[in-house]
């Protein structure tokens, strides 16, 4: 799994291609952890893959989804898929039910926003990199009683001129349940829970339903009529779901729905910031944008009639409507 070292504790972290699509690198973007994973390294074999190089798969997936979600919002007034779609992931509902109108424009504006917003920021590689790790173990469990590292200060004004008996608990404020740890890469301490008790990269730890299984690329699994989602997903998603996290604000973001049946059972009337949940929901984006994706690409010349819809009992799955 991935990990966002810029985000805290071990942060967990789809193929329409249009007529113009440079290639992303992963390594203009992010400086990826090297190594195996007893540092939270990169560069162990998974099913014939390093953990670089699916990181490079998925990272190319999230600008083809990306692309993939801003046509479908483009084209709604003219393409019912899309507006299927939008309706059941995103709770955008057509206006009289079946119109080529959204009943909200604004909410379709601010999902196309934030699309926009990941598009552009997909466009330019930063000046300044965030870390990637691909376990838990980048950091190293520290005692608030431990002395400060002798490099540490590179962004909370201590450094070793606080002296040499300077301690953590002298630095930082430890609320209770929380233990401090230190990464040697980002050459900080952050103060979290404890990583046995949440750790996003064990392949174990269950959280965003069927996006959580361990490789896979989009398009890999060919869907038939009554195919779950979740069984054809990319598992690419839960870095994409963390894109959203990153380039919308972590605060902006917050991960109020964890599977399937909360995205589709999310209402556009539910707000966030004023404005449609969805629209600030990475579970409800990631998703949309690979159903969008499947739909289009999985099944050529379908009826406009079959699209991934809901059986009732919280199961996504191609179906009539």
């Amino acid at each position: 799994m991935v990990c966002f070292g810029a985000f805290g504790l071990a942060q967990l972290l789809l193929f329409y291609l249009p007529a113009v699509q440079c290639v992303v690198n992963i390594d203009d973007y992010f400086n990826v952890k090297t190594g195996n994973e007893d540092v939270g390294g990169c560069d162990e074999i998974y099913e014939g893959k390093t953990g670089h190089e699916w990181l490079q798969t998925w990272f190319q997936e999230a600008q083809t989804l990306t692309d993939t979600a801003s046509n479908a919002i483009k084209g709604y007034g003219t393409e019912e898929l899309s507006r299927k779609n939008l309706a059941v992931f995103m709770g955008i509902e057509p206006k009289g039910g079946t119109g080529n109108a959204p009943s909200n424009p604004k909410n379709l504006g601010v999902v196309e926003a934030n699309f926009q917003k990941t598009q552009q920021w997909l466009a330019t590689a930063p000046a300044q990199k965030k870390w990637i790790f691909c376990s838990a173990k980048w950091l190293v469990e520290k005692k608030p009683d431990d002395l400060l590292e002798v490099t540490h200060g590179s962004s909370s004004g201590f450094s070793s001129s606080s002296g040499p008996q300077a301690k953590i608990k002298d630095v930082y404020s430890i609320p209770s349940g929380q233990k401090p740890y230190w990464s040697k890469d980002l050459q900080e301490y952050l103060i979290e829970r404890p990583m046995n008790a949440k750790n996003f990269c064990n392949r174990n730890f269950k959280n965003f339903g069927g996006t959580m299984e361990w490789f896979g690329t989009l398009g890999a699994t060919e869907p038939t009529q009554n195919t779950a989602l979740t069984e054809v997903m990319s598992k690419g998603v839960t870095l994409y779901h963390e894109l959203f996290h990153f380039i919308l604000g972590s605060v902006e973001t917050p991960d109020i729905i964890s599977n399937l049946r909360g995205v589709i059972s999310t209402s556009a009337s539910d707000a966030i910031n004023g404005e449609v949940k969805s629209a600030w929901l990475p579970e409800s984006l990631a998703t949309f944008a690979e159903a969008q994706w499947l739909s289009v690409n999985q099944w050529p010349g379908i009826a406009s009639n079959q699209y991934w819809g809901w059986d009732g009992a919280g199961n996504a799955q191609q179906k009539a409507r």
